[in-house]
């Protein structure tokens, strides 16, 4: 019987971003790694879980831009009523270089629906009691500039574009997991979770059996005569 998303949540928070990274660069998808100026709030915080995803533009630019729901503009209200446990809230704000959207209320709303935690290619607010809550934000910067008038959601669960630390943007798609630490964020797509996880696992073990043998005085390079990702297919060339 395969794991539900729970216990695949469970299983990959026990997991370094590092591990991941490795496994997918194995994989040939070597580009998945969101930019590094997308940092958690506090160092301990990490996350995991699949996304959901949240595009939001400032208002200039939203005014010229359509989508199906765009008219009637999408509901920040109806799209916390859809979130659900386990996911990872990631939005798109459109390059805003000013507000800090994300805040102590808006944070807790999203906790109490269950959301893992939140990853914004932009600015949150409220730092101190976002920590505080323990509710996992990854932000590029606190600020106390209000968003209300100068940011606009213009669409959920759609694919967003964030920042990139190997190439200019990652494409995030509503379901790819996300894993998130001190180290970085690295974004798997979807239909690969369960086997990045199980291969990220196995990368696990023949790293630790490799510590207890420099442990025991082994020489480092008879150690990393393994080769480590022997098992992981590759789907890209």
């Amino acid at each position: 019987m395969p794991p539900t998303m729970q216990e695949i949540i469970e299983r990959y928070r026990k997991l370094d971003s590092d591990l991941v990274y490795d496994t997918l660069n194995a994989m040939g998808l070597t580009s998945q790694q969101l930019s590094l100026a997308i940092q958690p709030l506090d160092v301990q915080m990490a996350v995991a879980g699949p996304a959901f995803t949240a595009k939001y533009m400032v208002s200039e630019e939203a005014t010229k831009v359509a989508t199906d729901r765009v008219e009637y503009g999408a509901s920040a209200y109806q799209m916390i009523r859809e979130l659900y446990d386990g996911c990872v809230l990631v939005q798109d704000v459109g390059n805003d270089p000013v507000c800090g959207g994300l805040g102590e209320n808006f944070g807790l709303s999203v906790q109490m629906q269950g959301c893992a935690g939140a990853v914004c290619d932009g600015g949150t607010r409220d730092k101190r009691a976002l920590i505080a809550m323990g509710f996992p934000i990854f932000s590029r910067f606190s600020s106390c500039t209000l968003s209300w008038g100068r940011r606009r959601l213009l669409d959920y669960q759609i694919p967003v574009r964030m920042s990139g630390h190997l190439r200019k943007w990652v494409t995030v798609h509503p379901g790819d997991f996300v894993v998130g630490d001190a180290d970085g964020i690295v974004v798997v797509p979807q239909e690969l979770t369960l086997e990045v996880l199980e291969g990220a696992e196995r990368v696990a073990e023949i790293e630790e059996q490799q510590r207890e043998q420099l442990r025991a005085g082994m020489d480092r390079e008879d150690v990393y005569k393994v080769n480590r990702y022997a098992h992981i297919r590759r789907v890209v060339e």
